[in-house]
């Protein structure tokens, strides 16, 4: 672990930087934001906006640890830290003590290609808000599909713009977990990914967010997810070229 790494982590929490946090009870990933608030002896102090009902002293028992990402620098940082107390009293609310930051990782954001869609996709997206527990394979209720438009797309996550309709921008926050569907070419594959960054809204009442894919077991379903997505950004990248072909003809 490099000490620039880790300044900059404890920089975060000495500014109570607001962060997503993840947790995994068996095989279920559980997202949350919250907020660092500041250092705690060789440790640090984090109050959750809303904390999950799975996350209990119960938890703490187990060892149970806990990641936490933020961006800084353009890069996106990420660290694990153990649990070791869970408080509760009716002034600060929840406040969740851990220990010194561990295996930290930076990684620039720009990590994988991007291919600019602008709107103008290949494929089809169908976009669900689904709770942290949701089985992913389960379709989801109509109520909760978000209408979208996709802005660029890479390995790695994309980029959407969340657009006004029935669960609109209003619902979309950090650390909310998506349900993507994408059809490309009869070929149709399900991504699990998390909000990693919210514009605010613009004056047609649109956001833009950035999803980050969730990282999954090497199944067949996450090879074919990754096919598809190699798929699609060729395909979107041969549209471009086209395209400026034509413009300069």
């Amino acid at each position: 672990m490099a000490d620039s790494d880790q300044s900059i982590v404890w920089q975060a929490i000495d500014d109570h930087r607001e962060v997503v946090a993840s947790i995994a009870l068996g095989e279920t990933p559980i997202a949350f934001r919250g907020q660092f608030k500041g250092r705690d002896g060789d440790g640090f102090a984090f109050q959750p906006h809303l904390l999950p009902e799975e996350f209990t002293a119960a938890t703490v028992e187990v060892g149970l640890k806990a990641t936490f990402s933020f961006g800084a620098n353009r890069s996106a940082i990420e660290f694990e830290a153990e649990v070791h107390s869970i408080e509760k009293n009716s002034e600060a609310g929840v406040v969740a003590r851990f220990g010194a930051p561990d295996e930290i990782k930076v990684t620039q954001r720009r990590a994988h290609f991007r291919a600019p869609a602008n709107g103008d996709s290949v494929a089809n997206l169908a976009v669900h808000k689904i709770p942290a527990h949701w089985v992913l394979r389960d379709r989801p209720k109509p109520s909760m599909q978000l209408r979208v438009e996709l802005v660029d797309v890479s390995l790695g996550g994309m980029c959407l713009h969340i657009l006004p309709h029935r669960l609109g921008p209003d619902a979309v926050a950090m650390g909310d977990r998506l349900r993507i569907g994408i059809v490309h070419k009869d070929e149709e594959a399900v991504l699990d990914g998390n909000i990693i960054y919210r514009s605010d809204a613009r004056e047609d009442g649109s956001v833009r967010v950035g999803v980050e894919f969730r990282k999954s077991a090497n199944s067949i379903e996450s090879r074919r997810a990754l096919t598809l997505l190699n798929q699609i950004i060729a395909a979107i990248q041969r549209r471009n070229i086209r395209k400026g072909l034509a413009a300069s003809a």
